[in-house]
């Protein structure tokens, strides 16, 4: 049964409702950093998910400590797959500026670790147990950015 005419809110209102929020949203500084953390720990979540091999992410074991194992292989899984990414783009951005691209802050700022275009999720992997690479000390080799490149000419 529907509301009476009088108690049922028009579409008008709705949208003014809508209008009101999204103004409030917009002017408070407060309501976006909150929005932005949280799109941060739902792409994390996502990326998590889509690692989980099998069952698609639900836990389907009784045991506790079989629940508890699973979820910590995922995220030490989706954790080194994570840093993995990041190492791949820290080599890629010396390359891009090398060949001319220009790279921005503002485009380094856009950037996740959480990608998975790349990743041959169910193929043939090959584990070997041997020591891993040295560090690569280029890595933390802070970029020539465009940005700071344009603030130099400016001063000239």
């Amino acid at each position: 049964m529907r509301p009476p005419h009088s108690q049922r809110s028009s579409p008008v209102s709705r949208y003014v409702i809508r209008t009101g929020f999204l103004l409030e949203y917009l002017s408070s500084a407060q309501l976006r950093e909150i929005t932005a953390s949280t799109n941060k720990v739902e792409a994390y979540h996502r990326f998590t998910k889509w690692l989980f091999f099998g069952g698609e992410g639900l836990l389907l074991e009784v045991h506790p400590d079989e629940q508890e194992k699973r979820l910590k292989y995922n995220h030490l899984l989706t954790n080194a797959v994570a840093v993995q990414n990041v190492i791949d783009l820290t080599r890629a951005v010396p390359q891009l500026i090398a060949e001319g691209y220009p790279v921005k802050r503002e485009d380094l700022a856009a950037l996740s670790p959480y990608q998975t275009r790349h990743i041959k999720r169910f193929g043939d992997h090959v584990f070997t147990v041997t020591a891993p690479e040295p560090f690569d000390a280029d890595l933390i080799t802070p970029f020539p950015l465009e940005a700071a490149s344009e603030e130099l000419s400016a001063i000239a």
